[in-house]
């Protein structure tokens, strides 16, 4: 595997797991990854808006994020 597909390989290993994602507008989600594709658009479930000290602001439910928007992303085991 090169290292230019890591990112993508990890990532599609992260289905069915929490992870943390950072929006380039400061938004912070937190879900569950149900599918992704190979420009990281990401499907999440039990999706919640979390603040820098990871308190709920709100709670969204599913949500698609396009890959574009995404600044960094923090896969829980």
């Amino acid at each position: 595997m090169s290292s230019s597909n890591l990112p993508l390989a990890t990532l599609r290993r992260s289905v069915n797991k929490r992870i943390k994602v950072w929006l380039k507008d400061g938004t912070i989600l937190d879900g569950v990854v149900m599918s992704t594709d190979e420009v990281m658009n990401i499907m999440l479930v039990d999706t919640k808006e979390v603040n820098e000290k990871g308190e709920i602001v709100r709670k969204w439910g599913t949500v698609l994020l396009r890959g574009s928007t995404i600044l960094m992303i923090q896969v829980f085991d």
